[in-house]
């Protein structure tokens, strides 16, 4: 219930996801407010260079809209979106004008990404490119695709070496 009146929650990072504690669930699923989770080696400064995880998923336009203020501060931000997502819409091009529209400026970096290793293909890009922020949708899957897929989220919570900003 005081989530609810956050305007943003905080949490330790790693969480065990299997299944995740259910603070984490009611921070992620019942405020309506965006999470970061924070691994306990973080750099001192975050969200210089942000990368969203873009399935064109409501929940990650949600979080891309309550990252905003980080973007703007961003000196580099970059949109990484699956190479067998083709029909994603908005697309990927359709966010950079978005982003354009608020001042910000991104561009667009395909990972080759399939289930059930998209969580991992992120934070392996991420790592490659010097990101250390990430923002994405929370729990933009059906719970039955999760469990039989596995999710992008929990793989997050779970293993992120870098803050994940998130929103559900």
């Amino acid at each position: 219930m005081r989530g609810r009146l956050s305007d943003l929650i905080v949490l330790p990072g790693p969480i065990p996801v299997s299944p995740p504690p259910a603070f984490v669930e009611a921070a992620l699923k019942s405020t309506g407010r965006p999470v970061l989770v924070v691994p306990p080696r973080t750099e001192p400064v975050i969200g210089s260079r942000i990368g969203i995880g873009w399935n064109g998923s409501a929940e990650a336009a949600r979080a891309v809209g309550a990252a905003m203020a980080y973007l703007h501060n961003a000196e580099a931000v970059t949109i990484l979106t699956g190479t067998h997502q083709e029909s994603v819409k908005p697309s990927p091009a359709e966010l950079v004008e978005y982003l354009g529209w608020h001042g910000v400026a991104a561009d667009v970096k395909l990972v080759d990404a399939h289930d059930p290793n998209v969580g991992e293909a992120l934070l392996k890009v991420s790592r490659d490119l010097g990101i250390n922020m990430l923002v994405v949708g929370g729990y933009s899957r059906s719970r039955l695709r999760e469990l039989i897929l596995g999710g992008v989220t929990g793989h997050l919570l779970n293993s992120a070496e870098i803050p994940v900003f998130m929103v559900h």
